[in-house]
């Protein structure tokens, strides 16, 4: 009788105890307030800083920068209206995008140095395609 009364008490101890820790954590809770909206009109452009990383790898002159500023301008405005523009599907904006893509790296390799160019395509994964048979060909004829 003895042991089941203390018994008895230890589970109600320890019930009590777990129901007050659970009330503490309860009131501890704090509102985090959420991130503040974004303004469209007032973020940062994705491609803001193209042409700067474009200057850093690829050592553009000044007169580069100068002519490849509004290619990258250019290209920036379409893409986003691109994106805007919701009433074309899905593939067909993928294959637009890809146009301006290609137009204006066109554009951009006529400006830079053979090296600049080769630099430009192996950053933008324009040089062969691993998969293609070109790839896999052997660079050198064996030795015999």
């Amino acid at each position: 009788m003895k042991f089941k009364t203390v018994c008895s008490l230890a589970v109600l101890s320890l019930s009590g105890l777990m129901v007050g820790n659970a009330l503490a954590q309860a009131e501890k809770k704090q509102e985090i307030p959420a991130p503040p909206a974004i303004n469209p009109e007032t973020r940062p452009s994705v491609r803001a800083d193209r042409l700067a990383d474009l200057t850093m790898v690829l050592k553009l002159s000044e007169e580069q920068r100068v002519k490849i500023k509004p290619i990258v301008d250019d290209e920036s405005k379409q893409i986003k209206a691109l994106r805007e523009d919701r009433s074309l599907p899905f593939q067909e904006r993928g294959a637009k995008f890809r146009e301006i893509r290609k137009a204006a790296d066109e554009k951009i390799k006529a400006i830079l140095t053979p090296e600049q160019a080769q630099q430009y395509d192996k950053r933008r994964g324009l040089g062969v395609n691993p998969k293609s048979p070109a790839a896999k060909a052997p660079a050198t004829a064996p030795v015999k």
